[in-house]
Protein backbone atom coordinates (compact mmCIF):
# COMPACT_ATOMS: atom_id res chain seq x y z
CA UNK A 1 0.00 0.00 0.00
CA UNK A 2 3.00 2.50 1.02
CA UNK A 3 5.39 3.65 -1.72
CA UNK A 4 8.63 3.25 -0.35
CA UNK A 5 11.79 5.79 -2.28
CA UNK A 6 15.12 5.81 -1.59
CA UNK A 7 16.75 9.29 -1.93
CA UNK A 8 20.57 9.77 -2.24
CA UNK A 9 22.37 13.15 -1.85
CA UNK A 10 26.09 14.20 -1.63
CA UNK A 11 26.05 14.13 2.22
CA UNK A 12 22.79 12.08 2.84
CA UNK A 13 20.18 9.21 2.35
CA UNK A 14 16.51 9.29 3.17
CA UNK A 15 14.47 6.12 2.57
CA UNK A 16 10.85 7.20 3.08
CA UNK A 17 7.49 5.16 2.69
CA UNK A 18 4.67 7.37 2.79
CA UNK A 19 1.03 6.52 1.60
CA UNK A 20 -0.19 9.08 -0.86
CA UNK A 21 -2.87 11.35 -0.16
CA UNK A 22 -4.99 9.97 -2.90
CA UNK A 23 -4.90 6.27 -1.57
CA UNK A 24 -6.09 7.73 1.69
CA UNK A 25 -8.94 8.82 0.17
CA UNK A 26 -9.81 6.36 -1.83
CA UNK A 27 -9.84 3.87 1.15
CA UNK A 28 -11.95 6.20 3.49
CA UNK A 29 -14.57 6.35 -0.24
CA UNK A 30 -14.55 2.42 -0.16
CA UNK A 31 -15.42 2.26 3.93
CA UNK A 32 -18.53 3.21 3.64
CA UNK A 33 -19.48 1.15 1.04
CA UNK A 34 -20.17 -2.23 2.87
CA UNK A 35 -21.93 0.30 4.93
CA UNK A 36 -25.03 -0.67 2.82
CA UNK A 37 -25.55 -3.70 4.13
CA UNK A 38 -26.10 -2.71 7.38
CA UNK A 39 -28.50 0.00 6.59
CA UNK A 40 -30.32 -2.68 4.11
CA UNK A 41 -30.49 -5.35 6.55
CA UNK A 42 -30.96 -3.38 9.87
CA UNK A 43 -32.21 -0.18 9.24
CA UNK A 44 -34.78 -0.57 6.47
CA UNK A 45 -36.54 -3.36 7.43
CA UNK A 46 -37.91 -1.79 10.73
CA UNK A 47 -37.59 -5.47 12.34
CA UNK A 48 -40.51 -5.99 14.71
CA UNK A 49 -38.72 -8.92 16.91
CA UNK A 50 -35.22 -9.17 17.07
CA UNK A 51 -35.64 -12.99 17.98
CA UNK A 52 -36.62 -13.68 13.96
CA UNK A 53 -34.08 -16.06 13.16
CA UNK A 54 -33.48 -14.53 9.88
CA UNK A 55 -32.55 -11.46 12.33
CA UNK A 56 -29.10 -13.01 13.48
CA UNK A 57 -28.19 -13.91 9.97
CA UNK A 58 -28.77 -9.99 8.75
CA UNK A 59 -27.03 -9.19 12.52
CA UNK A 60 -24.06 -11.72 11.59
CA UNK A 61 -23.70 -9.99 7.81
CA UNK A 62 -24.10 -6.31 9.29
CA UNK A 63 -20.98 -6.91 11.92
CA UNK A 64 -18.34 -8.69 8.71
CA UNK A 65 -19.57 -5.65 6.60
CA UNK A 66 -19.06 -3.08 10.13
CA UNK A 67 -15.15 -5.00 10.38
CA UNK A 68 -14.51 -4.28 6.49
CA UNK A 69 -15.15 -0.84 6.85
CA UNK A 70 -13.39 -0.34 9.81
CA UNK A 71 -10.10 -1.74 8.05
CA UNK A 72 -10.63 0.44 5.52
CA UNK A 73 -11.12 3.04 7.43
CA UNK A 74 -7.85 2.78 9.69
CA UNK A 75 -5.86 1.74 6.76
CA UNK A 76 -7.09 5.57 5.74
CA UNK A 77 -6.49 7.52 8.51
CA UNK A 78 -4.09 5.70 10.33
CA UNK A 79 -1.31 4.23 7.31
CA UNK A 80 2.15 5.74 8.46
CA UNK A 81 4.56 7.28 6.59
CA UNK A 82 8.03 6.80 7.40
CA UNK A 83 11.92 8.10 7.08
CA UNK A 84 14.78 6.92 7.78
CA UNK A 85 17.70 9.37 7.43
CA UNK A 86 21.58 9.09 7.30
CA UNK A 87 23.14 12.46 7.27
CA UNK A 88 26.73 12.83 7.57
CA UNK A 89 26.17 16.90 8.10
CA UNK A 90 24.72 16.24 11.13
CA UNK A 91 26.34 13.07 11.80
CA UNK A 92 23.06 10.83 12.75
CA UNK A 93 20.44 8.49 11.69
CA UNK A 94 17.08 9.63 12.45
CA UNK A 95 13.75 7.83 12.20
CA UNK A 96 10.24 9.88 11.70
CA UNK A 97 6.86 8.38 11.87
CA UNK A 98 3.28 10.18 10.92
CA UNK A 99 -0.11 9.60 9.77
CA UNK A 100 -3.34 11.56 10.15
CA UNK A 101 -4.13 10.39 13.52
CA UNK A 102 -0.93 9.46 14.74
CA UNK A 103 1.52 11.86 16.41
CA UNK A 104 4.38 13.22 14.65
CA UNK A 105 7.53 11.39 16.34
CA UNK A 106 11.37 11.26 15.73
CA UNK A 107 13.94 9.06 16.86
CA UNK A 108 17.78 10.26 16.39
CA UNK A 109 21.11 8.60 17.34
CA UNK A 110 24.42 10.13 16.05
CA UNK A 111 26.85 7.91 14.20
CA UNK A 112 28.77 7.02 17.12
CA UNK A 113 26.24 5.43 18.77
CA UNK A 114 25.74 3.18 16.15
CA UNK A 115 26.65 -0.69 17.19
CA UNK A 116 25.44 -2.72 13.44
CA UNK A 117 23.71 -1.77 10.59
CA UNK A 118 22.72 -4.79 9.01
CA UNK A 119 19.77 -5.65 6.03
CA UNK A 120 17.22 -7.61 7.07
CA UNK A 121 15.37 -10.34 4.67
CA UNK A 122 11.74 -10.82 5.66
CA UNK A 123 9.39 -13.43 4.11
CA UNK A 124 6.12 -12.81 4.11
CA UNK A 125 3.43 -15.70 2.67
CA UNK A 126 2.77 -14.80 -0.70
CA UNK A 127 5.14 -12.69 -2.72
CA UNK A 128 8.46 -11.48 -3.18
CA UNK A 129 9.88 -10.84 -0.02
CA UNK A 130 11.11 -7.73 1.82
CA UNK A 131 14.27 -5.92 2.93
CA UNK A 132 14.78 -3.12 5.01
CA UNK A 133 17.62 -1.51 7.03
CA UNK A 134 18.30 -2.13 10.66
CA UNK A 135 20.12 0.36 12.94
CA UNK A 136 21.24 -1.27 16.10
CA UNK A 137 22.56 1.20 18.75
CA UNK A 138 24.45 1.17 21.84
CA UNK A 139 21.87 1.20 24.03
CA UNK A 140 20.18 -1.60 22.74
CA UNK A 141 17.15 0.08 20.11
CA UNK A 142 16.67 -0.72 17.11
CA UNK A 143 15.66 1.34 14.09
CA UNK A 144 14.01 -0.18 11.31
CA UNK A 145 14.06 1.92 7.73
CA UNK A 146 10.89 1.44 5.70
CA UNK A 147 10.98 -2.03 3.51
CA UNK A 148 11.17 -2.61 -0.01
CA UNK A 149 11.07 -5.58 -2.78
CA UNK A 150 13.96 -4.18 -4.58
CA UNK A 151 16.71 -6.31 -3.00
CA UNK A 152 19.46 -4.50 -5.24
CA UNK A 153 18.05 -0.71 -4.54
CA UNK A 154 18.45 -1.61 -0.63
CA UNK A 155 21.63 -3.64 -0.26
CA UNK A 156 22.92 -0.44 -2.21
CA UNK A 157 21.44 1.53 0.21
CA UNK A 158 23.25 -0.60 2.83
CA UNK A 159 26.75 0.06 1.50
CA UNK A 160 25.85 3.81 1.03
CA UNK A 161 24.56 3.93 4.70
CA UNK A 162 27.43 2.11 5.70
CA UNK A 163 29.74 4.73 3.72
CA UNK A 164 28.17 8.21 5.14
CA UNK A 165 28.12 6.76 8.64
CA UNK A 166 32.05 6.09 8.05
CA UNK A 167 32.27 9.49 6.82
CA UNK A 168 30.84 10.89 10.11
CA UNK A 169 32.72 8.53 12.18
CA UNK A 170 36.20 9.97 10.57
CA UNK A 171 35.12 14.01 10.54
CA UNK A 172 33.95 13.69 14.43
CA UNK A 173 31.48 14.86 16.28
CA UNK A 174 29.37 16.99 14.94
CA UNK A 175 28.88 20.55 14.72
CA UNK A 176 26.71 22.84 16.41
Amino acid sequence: MALTEVIRRHASLEIRSRVPAGLRVLCGIVAIIPLIAPWELLIEPAWKSFMHPAFFFALLISAGALAVSALFLMAAVAGLNTVMTFDTSKRMVSTAQSAPLVPFRTIRYQFSRIRELNLEREEVSEGDPSYALVVLTDDGKRLRSPSSTDAAVMEESLRQARSLIEQGRVQGPPLR
